[in-house]
């Protein structure tokens, strides 16, 4: 079994996880996913060579996040097509 040596760094919502890539460098991955209810709502990700690059880009995407119907704009803006809100789907975002 492969075991990774992943480092692992958690912002506000975002988790940023290092990864030693084929020819020995390291890229930087943020991931922020939201959740309400138990459901997840909102997923985004984004790579980078610096951790630093990577740890401004996150916390740049989570203080506009935080403001309400953003979480529904971003949806449609990156093509997700449903936002879910608690438990229930609503109709396509268009």
């Amino acid at each position: 079994m492969y075991h990774s040596k992943l480092s692992r760094t958690t912002l506000d919502r975002a988790t940023i996880r290092a990864r030693k890539l084929a020819d020995g460098t390291v890229s930087y991955t943020a991931q922020i996913r939201i959740k309400r209810d138990g459901v997840q709502v909102y997923q985004e990700s984004q790579t980078f060579a610096r951790k630093q690059a990577t740890q401004v880009w996150a916390r740049k995407r989570e203080t506009p996040l935080d403001e309400p119907g953003a979480i529904e704009q971003a949806a449609a803006r990156n093509g997700v097509g449903y936002a879910a809100c608690g438990e229930c789907l609503r109709a396509p975002v268009r």
